[in-house]
């Protein structure tokens, strides 16, 4: 919510007042206004001015800001070797009257650090008499007004200039000439870093300025309206430009001077050059003084605008807003001081018996709205929780439906709640676990199905050995029609292996190559002797002998022809209850008989094939199949599976039951 902040500047010439309007995010400058009060008017006629002018612009909820004039307060750099806030505070008072007369209890006492040198803090400590204080609160309360914040005015100008785009970074020296004194404060990056209140004022170089003339040394800002610098470079026109600006420049002496002090000590203090002065005051409208001041201290002089702040809204009648030049810069500064008072860098005397009780005043007199707004607030809060509740409600009842439909999935009964839920899934299955499981694993379905193809594939005259064979005992079915052929030792002593799967490099299974001169598998020619037999039987060393043939060729010298059928199968995909096959066959006739081998299959069943022609590839006119079949072993042979693999686990447990006993037995002898 936004409120408004007034910033006074109480002069002897003039009252002036800024507004701020103050929000969350920022502060922004909507209005200003002044009083202007005549020469030589008491404190009555002072305070009646200020009346007036905050009639135009103050309302009831207005929070107000003022400010001391430095002359009025002592303030001194000490230094301590910790760095604690709360210890400074404590320890600020004690330092102080080493350097003051004046008792601490006739004193309100305040401070700011301006930074550590060599591992000690400093801080700048002011001290304002009481009495000075309560003038100041009481001149007020006679024009009306309760002020919420009494600072000290040069140390308002540095909330102000760090909002200047042009000032805001770097070190920057504030001149603020008053009608009495000169209040000089340097800032560095926003923040104070030196402060002093200088005797020379506008009054005081008024009077040395008339000595150089027959005029009145009390007329209101003579310097400023009389006062003439030549720029530089420029030669006087005339003896009257020359004795104008010999009287000027002899009046501003003293105050150069001063500043030319205050320039050094800065620099003895470890602080850099200033990089920039900041005019304000009603000097500043002396013309030609910027350029006088820049040429006699070595840097740039600039006045303090106003319009260049980044929130300023000019009030309806306003006019234009460069117009306003700097006449308003201290109220400014002091609205801008309460606005956003920069933490560790503003002070207030407004402390103690001397602190601001408006806050109280206004509680009181808003009493009934705050009950009422209380009451509205508790109202919305009850609605709210009761939303709230019906929504949690609402919630819990979807949630309950939800452990409801999961439960009747996972169980097969509706539990009431998930604590139910979750005793049911942590108690111990009654249920036979490994029946879940399939009842052939991937690596079973591929072995049958590979025995399959692998007796669809032999040759209608081959008869696998019936047990162990010894060498010499041929078990050909029709050696007798093949003389010269045995049965290959290898194939005694292993099992046919499987030849319906293509080599690594592409080529076609071993039994379907077609090369010159190949023999059936399994056999081998006689002129080959068996191993661990000899050779002197008859027809050993090839001569006459009646079987000593090529294995590649038949008795009337052709290539053996092959009977069997040819199947390379490419991709088999087995799940759970069903498996896949895809590869080629030479003839539909192959296919049927691979689809035949697995219905006759115990654990197979409703196989389905589909088959294309090939016209192109290696494998032209041969057919591209896919046969989809299911997987379900009869009840005995999972039953006797399962019995086997329980006596197994049951010998298994045993035999480590008696391992166990042996051990110990052995560990007691």
């Amino acid at each position: 919510m936004a409120h408004r902040i007034l910033g006074l500047d109480i002069g002897r010439r003039a009252m002036r007042v800024a507004i701020i309007d103050k929000t969350l995010r920022q502060a922004a400058l909507v209005g200003w206004d002044e009083e202007l009060v005549p020469a030589g008017a008491d404190e009555a006629a002072r305070q009646d001015a200020l009346r007036r002018l905050l009639a135009r612009t103050q309302r009831p909820d207005d929070v107000v800001a003022v400010g001391m004039p430095g002359s009025l307060c002592m303030h001194r750099v000490l230094t301590f070797p910790f760095r604690d806030d709360k210890a400074i505070a404590e320890a600020v008072g004690f330092e102080l009257e080493n350097h003051i007369p004046t008792p601490l209890s006739d004193l309100v006492l305040d401070h700011i650090p301006i930074g550590e040198k060599e591992g000690m803090t400093e801080v700048l400590a002011f001290a304002a008499p009481i009495a000075e204080v309560e003038k100041r609160l009481d001149f007020l309360t006679g024009a009306g007004v309760d002020a919420r914040r009494l600072g000290l005015s040069a140390l308002a100008y540095a909330g102000l200039v760090k909002q200047l785009p042009y000032a805001a970074t770097g070190t920057t020296l504030v001149c603020d000439v008053g009608s009495h004194t000169t209040e000089v404060v340097v800032l560095q990056d926003g923040r104070v870093k030196g402060l002093r209140t200088l005797s020379v004022g506008g009054e005081s170089i008024g009077q040395l300025f008339a000595t150089h003339f027959d005029t009145d040394p009390g007329t209101p800002d003579l310097v400023a309206s009389h006062g003439y610098l030549l720029p530089p470079g420029f030669a006087p026109e005339s003896g009257h430009e020359r004795t104008l600006h010999d009287a000027t420049t002899a009046a501003l002496a003293p105050l150069l001077r001063e500043l030319r002090q205050t320039v050094a000590v800065s620099a003895r203090r470890g602080q850099s050059r200033p990089d920039r002065m900041l005019l304000t005051g009603g000097l500043s409208r002396l013309s030609g003084i910027f350029d006088h001041i820049e040429k006699a201290l070595g840097i740039p002089v600039e006045a303090i605008r106003l319009h260049e702040l980044p929130e300023v809204r000019a009030p309806q009648g306003a006019g234009d807003l460069q117009r306003l030049g700097d006449t308003h810069a201290r109220a400014v500064a002091e609205a801008l001081a309460a606005a956003d008072p920069v933490v560790g860098q503003d002070v207030d005397f407004r402390q103690g018996e001397l602190a601001y009780e408006g806050d109280y005043q206004v509680l009181r007199q808003r009493l009934p709205q705050i009950a009422t707004f209380a009451v509205i607030a508790l109202c919305l809060l009850g609605i709210r929780s009761t939303l709230n509740y019906r929504a949690l409600v609402t919630e819990q009842d979807q949630q309950m439906a939800q452990v409801q439909t999961l439960s009747k999935s996972l169980t097969g009964k509706v539990m009431p709640d998930f604590e139910t839920l979750q005793a049911e899934l942590k108690r111990e299955a009654l249920v036979d676990m490994g029946a879940l499981y399939p009842e052939m694993s991937a690596f079973k379905v591929l072995e049958e199905v590979s025995l399959l193809i692998d007796k669809v594939t032999e040759p209608p005259d081959y008869v696998p050995p019936s047990g162990p064979a010894e060498a010499g005992a041929p078990q050909l079915a029709q050696n007798e029609a093949e003389p010269g052929l045995v049965p290959d030792p290898a194939m005694l002593r292993t099992p046919p292996q499987f030849q319906g799967v293509p080599g690594l490099d592409g080529s076609p299974p071993a039994r379907m190559r077609e090369a010159p001169g190949m023999a059936v598998p399994g056999m081998r020619a006689v002129s080959d002797p068996l191993p661990g037999r000899g050779t002197d039987r008859p027809g050993a060393d090839g001569a006459g002998a009646p079987g000593n043939v090529d294995p590649g060729e038949s008795g009337d010298g052709g290539p053996a022809p092959f009977t069997g059928h040819k199947i390379e199968l490419s991709a088999i995909d087995i799940e759970r209850t069903s498996a896949t096959l895809r590869g080629d066959a030479d003839t539909q006739d192959a296919l049927l008989a691979l689809q035949q081998g697995i219905d006759g299959h115990r654990c197979f069943s409703k196989a389905k094939s589909s088959s294309d022609r090939i016209t192109f590839e290696r494998h032209k006119d041969w057919f591209k199949f896919t046969i989809q079949f299911e997987i379900a072993c009869p009840a005995a042979v999972v039953g006797k599976a399962a019995a086997k693999a329980k006596g197994e686990a049951a010998k298994a447990a045993a035999d480590e039951k008696a391992d166990t006993k042996k051990a110990d037995t052995d560990d007691e002898e």
